[in-house]
Formats: structure tokens, sequence, C-alpha cells
């Protein structure tokens, strides 16, 4: 079994490359051992879609934009403390969490570090995984939306891309919707079934842009891989289900929380997505 996260496999890929906004493909050798961290989340989009900068939601827009939940992953601090400015226990001091506060994760560093946020967002910063506990995996939503619950919902946003595509990450239902359009005019066009992240090692949720790509990555000394990755963030990707060096697949388990962070997708799928959607789509990790 893979036990190190595909997303920081192919995030050193990143570090032998320049992240452009080009499709192109990257087939250069890369450094596993080299990280990318991005502590730079996009926080004019809170991943409560209800408090978007003081946007006043009409009543209507709010029984919509309840068609997908936020899935936001807790943890609850076991002992007193300190929260850093980066993953790294010599950074500076931002606060210090209390035994029994509640916070919410944010994204982790090889699941030793997490970036979390307390519950009015007042204090956000890196603290140690030995002393937080995160709350087990929830259940997949298996309800279904139909079209015009999809389309309401993407419009009901009115979000832009600088592509006329949009692609919007259903985390509780672990699918992905793939829209075609623009802002107030989008139209659901696919779906894909996906995994994201355990909660251990949790997909980021927020606002985010699709960047740099490739056909293929591999970790010699990790032993994994994968085949289209598509980078939306960081060291997250899309990308096809976990592989070994032959590019025989692993683990092809979709429909659930599975991956270290990464938005697994099927082969198939993962193809199309890499060889349609362009650099500057908009993306929403819900």
């Amino acid at each position: 079994m893979i036990k190190t996260t595909l997303k920081y496999i192919a995030a050193a890929f990143f570090t032998a490359i320049l992240f452009t906004n080009q499709c192109n493909a990257y087939t250069d050798t890369f450094n596993p051992d080299i990280l990318i961290r991005d502590d730079n989340l996009d926080e004019s989009w809170d991943t409560d879609v209800f408090n978007q900068n003081g946007k006043i939601f009409t009543l209507e827009q709010k029984r919509i934009l309840d068609y997908i939940k936020p899935s936001p992953v807790k943890a609850l601090v076991k002992s007193n403390a300190v929260l850093h400015v980066s993953a790294d226990k010599t950074s500076g001091r931002i606060a210090v969490l209390n035994r029994g506060e509640t916070v919410e994760i944010l994204q982790d560093s090889s699941a030793e570090w997490y970036r979390v946020k307390t519950p009015d967002s007042s204090r956000k910063g890196w603290i140690q995984s030995e002393f937080i506990e995160i709350e087990p995996d929830a259940p997949v939503d298996t309800s279904t939306l139909s079209e015009e619950n999809l389309n309401e919902y993407a419009n009901a946003l009115a979000i832009s891309s600088k592509t006329k595509y949009l692609i919007i990450t259903d985390i509780g239902r672990q699918r992905t919707y793939i829209y075609s359009g623009e802002k107030s005019g989008w139209s659901h066009i696919k779906t894909l079934v996906c995994s994201t992240g355990k909660n251990e090692s949790p997909t980021v949720r927020g606002k985010f842009t699709i960047g740099a790509k490739g056909e293929w990555f591999y970790s010699e000394r990790l032993q994994g891989g994968a085949k289209y990755w598509v980078r939306f963030y960081g060291s997250y990707l899309f990308h096809s289900v976990a592989m070994d060096k032959s590019k025989k697949v692993v683990d092809g388990i979709l429909g659930e929380k599975r991956s270290s962070g990464c938005i697994r997708l099927g082969l198939d799928d993962a193809e199309w997505f890499y060889n349609t959607i362009p650099a500057g789509t908009t993306v929403l990790v819900i």
C-alpha cells in the first residue's frame, strides 16, 4: 500500500519546472523529498459559501446553496499548544490554543503539521499533529443532485472563471462537477466520481485556479505515481488513481475519502480532465 501521500510525491516534481499558465505537459525528473508548501489560500473566498465578503444572499439563494453542504474537517485540541506562523517549531508564535478548543483543519504538511483556524476565524496558523485529535471520516452523502439543482447551485454563487469552464468538487458526495459557460450562465456538462483526502490529510477547500499539468509522475523511493496530474493549489492535484512504476493501478477505489489530499479520478476521467480543462479555470472545493 502506498503510505506516503501522492500529493507530496507530485509536489517535488514541480521544483524542476517553471509554473506557468500554459497547458503543456512536463516530463522533467524530480526530487520527492522537496515539497511545495503554499500558505497563501485565497482568503477572499470563505469556505462557508454563505459568508463571501459580507455578500447578502436571499432566502432562495440560501436554499439553493444548501444543495452542496461544506465539508470542513474539525479537530479537538488535546492539550495547550502553540499556534505557529509556519510548519516549523522555530517559526513565530501566533497564539496559544487551549485544551478543549475545537479548530477547523485547513491543510496539512505530511500529516505532521496542520494549518487550522478557530471557529471565529480570529486565529489561523500551524499546529503539530500530536496536539490535536482529528474527527473520523464522515460517511459519504449518497444523495444525488439533478441537472437543474447543479445549474442552480453554480449560478447562485455568481462566480467567474478565466476560461469557459468551472470546476466544483463536492467533498460530501465525492463528486467533481464540470460546467461550461460564464458567470451566472453556467451549465453542467459532466460529473466525475472522485476520491478526496482522508481527514488526517484533507483536501484543501476554497477557491483555486488550474495551473501546470503533466502526463505522469513517479517516485522510485516511494514506489508510487499517477497519470494526468493537474495542479490546482500548491502540492494539491487532480490526477488518476494510484499506480506503481509499471503504471499498474494499485488502488482504484473511488467515491470515498481515500487520498492524502489530492483529488483522484478514474483513468478515463483523469485523461479527459487533463486534455480538456485549461489553465486559468476556476476550481471550487466545497
